[in-house]
């Protein structure tokens, strides 16, 4: 009979392996061939968790804790990665050190905490973790864009209290980006341009671009 601290060590071991993908706790009691102590098991789990050793991920799944997997691409509670952002702003971000083929290892990033990452670029995130009931919840900030996936984008010319903006096709950024002298472009209201950003939009400053290329109107053949 093992201890729940034999059992912990265990655990953790079998967590913290390369090719590790985060399943459920009676599936680790099974992988452990401790199945006749599975409620240990599941004490021990919650003891590495409140730690911050390991975390629930979606689905009661056991999963690595965000930061503390070590490899490419962390650095304690820093972590590099790829961001995907929801058009409700929020986003999450892939550890660029994750094995596991679905999103079980994401970290969430609050809107106010996205700073003014793109879908689709390399951020550096700062993951933390607080106790809520009897879980740990991990969520991360983005303290800076390691590269951008890129600096152009198609949208929408729209004109406002006669202020020119783009709205960018696929719900990339949450609002319009203001752009300058349309005119110079020849850019008229409805026409698909080009843009090239200026400022990147964050939570606490709306996007600044440049028209590059007009398009053209968008009914038109060709244009989409």
């Amino acid at each position: 009979m093992n201890s729940v601290k034999d059992i912990e060590k265990m655990v953790l071991h079998l967590v913290s392996s390369e090719n590790y993908k985060p399943v459920k706790p009676r599936t680790i009691a099974k992988k452990l061939d401790l199945l006749d102590q599975e409620r240990d098991v599941k004490k021990a789990l919650k003891r590495l968790i409140k730690q911050g050793a390991v975390a629930w991920g979606p689905k009661h799944l056991v999963m690595k804790a965000a930061g503390k997997a070590g490899g490419k691409g962390s650095s304690g509670n820093e972590v590099t990665g790829l961001f995907r952002r929801a058009a409700a702003g929020y986003g999450f971000v892939k550890p660029n050190n994750s094995t596991a083929t679905d999103r079980s290892d994401d970290v969430y990033i609050p809107k106010q905490k996205t700073l003014d990452a793109s879908d689709g670029d390399i951020v550096k995130i700062r993951v933390s973790r607080r106790r809520q009931g009897n879980e740990t919840r991990v969520s991360g900030r983005v303290i800076d864009v390691v590269e951008r996936r890129t600096n152009r984008f198609v949208g929408t010319y729209r004109e406002n209290s006669g202020f020119g903006f783009v709205i960018v096709d696929g719900g990339v950024f949450e609002s319009g980006v203001m752009v300058g002298d349309a005119g110079a472009k020849s850019c008229r209201v409805g026409d698909v341009v080009v843009i090239e950003m200026a400022n990147f939009p964050s939570p606490h400053q709306p996007g600044e671009g440049v028209i590059v290329e007009v398009l053209g109107d968008r009914g038109k053949p060709g244009v989409d």
